[in-house]
Parts: C-alpha cells; sequence; structure tokens
C-alpha cells in the first residue's frame, strides 16, 4: 500500500521544514545583530568626525567620514539581508505549517480508508455467505464494483496529497549581497558641510 510510504515521507518533510525554519531565525537574529553594530558604528564615527573638526585634525576627520560612508552602506546591505531573511523565515515558517496541515489531513485520509476498507470487507463477507446460500455462483458484480471503487479513491487521494507536497515544497533561502566602495568626493563634501555647521554653530 502507497498510502504508508507517503504518510513516512511526509512526516520526514515535516521534519525537514522544521530544520529550515530553526536555520532561517538564526539567520534572522544574526542579520539583526550586524545592523545594530553597524548602527552603533554610524553613531560614533559621526561624532569623532565632529571632534576632529573642532579640533581642527582634518586628516582625523576626512577618516571618520569616510569611515561613516563605509558604515552607512554597510547598513543598507544589513537591513537587505534582514528584510531577506525575514521573508525566508516567514516562508519557512508558513511551509512547516502547510506541511503539517498535510500531514493530518492525510492522517485523516488513510483512517476514513481503513475504516471504509473495513466496511467493504464486511460487506464481502456477507456476500459470500449469501452466495453459498444461492449454490455458490460466485462473487457478485457488485463486490468487483466496490473494490474497483476502493482502489479508485485511494490512488485520487494519493494524488491529491502528492500534488499538495508539490505545491507546498521548495523552500529557498536566497541572500543577495551588495557591493559597496568608497567614495572620495562623498567624504570631501561631508567634511565641507560639517566645517559649516561647526563654524555656523
Amino acid at each position: 500500500m502507497i498510502l504508508p510510504q507517503l504518510m513516512r515521507e511526509m512526516e520526514e518533510k515535516v521534519r525537514e521544514a522544521a530544520r529550515a525554519e530553526a536555520k532561517a531565525l538564526s539567520a534572522v537574529k544574526g542579520d539583526r545583530r550586524r545592523l545594530d553594530a553597524g548602527l552603533g558604528k554610524i553613531v560614533r564615527f559621526k561624532e569623532g568626525a565632529v571632534l576632529a573638526v573642532k579640533a581642527n585634525e582634518m586628516d582625523t576627520a576626512r577618516q571618520a567620514i569616510a569611515a561613516q560612508i563605509q558604515a552607512e552602506r554597510q547598513v543598507n546591505k544589513c537591513r537587505n539581508d534582514l528584510a531577506t531573511s525575514e521573508s525566508a523565515y516567514n516562508s519557512a515558517t508558513q511551509a512547516r505549517k502547510q506541511l503539517r496541515q498535510s500531514l493530518k489531513e492525510l492522517k485523516l485520509k488513510q483512517n476514513d480508508i481503513v475504516k471504509r476498507s473495513r466496511e467493504i470487507r464486511r460487506e464481502l463477507s456477507l456476500n459470500e455467505k449469501l452466495d453459498s446460500f444461492s449454490g455458490g455462483a460466485g462473487k457478485s458484480i457488485l463486490d468487483m464494483v466496490a473494490r474497483m471503487e476502493a482502489k479508485v479513491d485511494e490512488a485520487e487521494a494519493e494524488i491529491e496529497i502528492t500534488d499538495e507536497i508539490t505545491r507546498t515544497l521548495g523552500i529557498s533561502f536566497p541572500y543577495e549581497r551588495v557591493k559597496v566602495l568608497e567614495s572620495d568626493a562623498e567624504v570631501d563634501r561631508r567634511l565641507d558641510e560639517m566645517k559649516r555647521k561647526i563654524q555656523g554653530g
């Protein structure tokens, strides 16, 4: 019978989905930590640049502003990574729930098939007794039709469940990586802007 094998495969898919969900959650936490760290760097570099300008340490100020720009780009990348990992986590959670629901429905269908199979066996047994009373004419056409219907119903249930598994699976967790480059012109622009603000204040 194919149904028990399908049940085992579905149970394994549920376990795989749970592991994928756990990995996705770990990725989300890591991206959040990196984003928080990057935001902290931006604040520190900006404060350092202001102090350097006030102390007339322009080389140090330029280095701090350049580091701030790099940190800002890294933060943007972290935000993109976090959005991607959160989307992957949500997809993994949804897939795991769908698989668990599919497994639950499969178990219900299995129980229904077993119940119907027992009913058919009881009917066949009764027909065999009736046949023996009628001179042993053999199994009736109704018996054959009942068995054929049971096989068709089971095959249709297995096809339906297999299709549902195919639609549900296929979880992927893509992480885009963006190349960042430092711009000297942007450093100069920010340094001039900072000087004007300090002199104006």
